[in-house]
């Protein structure tokens, strides 16, 4: 049986789609084209593939790539690269999509993103918008940059701090998998209109191997592990018990974008940035822990992150792919979505 068959797009396949665009840094397929989720598909249809690009200057990459595959883009093609990266970092939450275009003899969605900013919101969460996808399983073509696999694994690292601090002292792997995956579709503004309410549930569903290798050594050993004082019972649920003083530190370790906007949410004050960025996030996770009620906030502050980013993008959509072809793709994803919703009579 081919990996297609079997759930996951073949890498080498995502690298011959690259092989089509002007050079990149990195790249990921993400999505339902590449790990295939159940109860999904309909018989002889193809899926889309999602993969996002980094790149070092987008503006010269959106030019190179205008000249090569000039039908990707919408009217925005005709006033240049920069303006195309304009909207991406103006307008958008940083990330230029080309959707439902043909590359090669497939159906594809991607995204641009600048190595800088793919950066700034994989260790800090400024957005968590590529940040909350690589969350997630996902197929890697990491051209051998380092820096990106260092900064993935800080990302991966905070996610697992996060879903710790969300879940209660005992708890299942799957739980555990769930919420990490719900963390970027918190506050989504799509969620119940273009994208369908089992959304998670089946990511899990269809990814739980590649989950397991995501975070499995993590929740055996590393600072996340030790500090939530992790262990699994001979039911196989896990346990964390961790002291307070661990509390304050997995607390004031998350990503600072995420802090802030926690703080914010629970009305508690934030010292500034001058006295130095360790007092800073040991003040405002003591802060946190004292107000009480630390799950709603980081809850509200993950929802808050993500319905930006997701408005953002939302209204720069019209502008990538024209106001036509984004409506049609929206109303492939909203027809998507209801066929997923059970027939109430």
């Amino acid at each position: 049986m081919s990996s297609r068959e079997s759930g996951t797009l073949p890498p080498q396949q995502l690298s011959s789609l690259l092989k089509l665009l002007p050079d990149v840094q990195y790249a990921f397929g993400y999505g339902s084209g590449v790990f295939r989720q159940p109860n999904l598909y309909h018989a002889g249809g193809q899926p889309l593939v999602d993969f996002i690009v980094a790149v070092e200057n987008p503006a010269a990459w959106h030019a190179l790539n205008i000249k090569q595959n000039r039908n990707h883009y919408s009217f925005l093609r005709w006033l240049g690269g920069g303006t195309v990266d304009l909207v991406a970092e103006s307008i958008a939450a940083g990330v230029f999509f080309n959707a439902n275009v043909i590359l090669g003899d497939q159906r594809v969605k991607y995204g641009v993103v600048s190595l800088k900013r793919l950066h700034q919101d994989l260790l800090h969460w400024d957005d968590l918008y590529v940040a909350g996808r690589l969350h997630k399983p996902v197929i890697h073509i990491l051209r051998g940059n380092l820096e990106v696999a260092q900064s993935i694994s800080t990302n991966l690292d905070a996610a697992l701090r996060l879903a710790l601090l969300l879940l209660p002292p005992r708890f299942s792997e799957r739980d555990l998998y769930r919420t990490i995956c719900r963390i970027s579709y918190m506050g989504d503004i799509r969620m119940g209109i273009a994208e369908d309410a089992d959304k998670v549930d089946r990511i899990v569903a269809g990814s739980y191997s590649s989950f397991e290798a995501l975070y499995g050594r993590r929740m055996i050993q590393g600072r996340v592990a030790e500090s939530a004082q992790l262990a699994r019972s001979y039911t196989g649920s896990w346990r964390q018990t961790p002291s307070r003083a661990a509390h304050l530190q997995m607390t004031s370790e998350l990503p600072m974008g995420l802090l802030k906007r926690a703080c914010r949410a629970a009305k508690v004050r934030m010292e500034d940035e001058a006295v130095g960025l360790g007092r800073v996030r040991l003040m405002a996770g003591s802060n946190l822990l004292e107000k009480g009620n630390l799950q709603q906030s980081l809850e509200a502050a993950a929802a808050s992150l993500v319905r930006r980013s997701s408005r953002k993008q939302a209204i720069a959509g019209p502008l990538m792919a024209g106001p036509w072809a984004s409506l049609a793709y929206l109303s492939q994803k909203v027809i998507k979505a209801w066929r997923r919703r059970p027939l109430i009579i």
